[in-house]
């Protein structure tokens, strides 16, 4: 998920630990998250974009991916 949005241009601020908790293998496959105590995304707009609703709209949905993680975390 984080490799996708990336891949879609956008930026994610850099994980705050240096390393994966004590409490997880050092090679946990969701290690890349648990180095992090937050998580933000973000891209920027196109100059030339005339319909600004669409446009968020469109970036809300390219990012949606990491909003549903959060969710089933949250639920879990």
């Amino acid at each position: 998920i984080i490799g996708g949005v990336q891949d879609l241009g956008y930026n994610l601020r850099d994980p705050e630990l240096k390393r994966i908790p004590p409490a997880f293998e050092k090679d946990h496959p969701a290690g890349e998250l648990l180095r992090r105590k937050g998580l933000v995304a973000s891209g920027e707009l196109n100059q030339g974009v005339t319909d600004l609703p669409r446009a968020i709209l469109s970036n809300f949905k390219d990012l949606w991916p990491i909003n549903d993680l959060l969710i089933q975390i949250a639920e879990a």
